[in-house]
């Protein structure tokens, strides 16, 4: 541990060569994500600003589709009397299975996506999570959407993650969605919350996600029914067409 100490270990290679006088230029722009989002973690760099393209393209003053806000804190309390806990064996088959990505914010680093669902996943300490240059890739992976699920009265009490859960804190710390919304895509602004509908749990969010498949479901076979019939009604229609164009004797008695 002393020896980690004097040299420095948990420094970064980047902040290994400032030590050293390397020339280097500072990041003073972001250009990946809202300019709401970068509010999580800007307070982390020295005068971080946002690029013209994120302030000034159409996807970024749009909202997502379904939800409320941009980026929102979930609190998850315990599940069926259960706090943290290891994922089973079918959690991992499942994830390779999976049309979406899971991975850990460390490997993550570098990368971007649209939506990022943050699992923070600590429910008794802080942990490793307390060092703030984790945090700041955490919040700074999404384009358009995140949304923190975390324990609310662990991390607040957090001092080193004060400024990011302070913002977070500040919008309702349940599921905010806009339920009349159905598609990907929405013309709704991003400032614009709509009709807010605040999940109660987890067996609710089960309920919508069950009516909503069953709706889908149903749209589908009416679609399918739909276009069956309408090839059944072209083809009379052809049938009727070509009789029409066929050459007719007719005999009077």
């Amino acid at each position: 541990m002393a020896f980690q100490k004097y040299s420095h270990m948990d420094q970064s290679q980047f902040t290994r060569f400032v030590r050293l006088g390397i020339p280097n230029i500072e990041l003073n722009a972001q250009g990946r994500t809202r300019p709401s989002i970068a509010k999580l973690y800007n307070w982390r760099y020295r005068d971080l600003g946002d690029l013209p393209y994120v302030k000034e393209d159409a996807v970024f003053h749009r909202a997502n589709a379904g939800f409320s806000y941009e980026y929102q804190l979930v609190d998850v309390p315990d599940y069926q009397g259960r706090g943290e806990s290891a994922p089973s064996p079918w959690f991992y088959q499942n994830e390779g299975e999976a049309e979406y990505v899971v991975t850990t914010v460390d490997k993550f680093q570098g990368q971007q996506n649209d939506f990022i669902l943050l699992s923070l996943v600590r429910t008794r300490f802080v942990g490793h999570l307390r060092d703030v240059r984790r945090l700041v890739v955490a919040m700074s992976r999404a384009r358009l959407g995140l949304y923190v699920f975390c324990r609310h009265s662990l991390f607040e009490q957090c001092y080193e993650l004060q400024p990011t859960f302070q913002l977070l804190l500040q919008r309702p710390d349940c599921l905010a969605l806009n339920l009349n919304e159905i598609t990907s895509y929405t013309e709704r602004h991003v400032e614009d919350t709509g009709r807010i509908h605040l999940l109660s749990g987890v067996e609710e969010m089960i309920s919508i996600f069950n009516w909503r498949y069953q709706e889908r479901y149903m749209s589908h076979q009416f679609d399918h029914y739909m276009t069956y019939s309408g090839q059944n009604d072209q083809q009379n229609s052809t049938i009727g067409f070509n009789a029409m164009d066929t050459d007719y004797t007719f005999c009077a008695t």
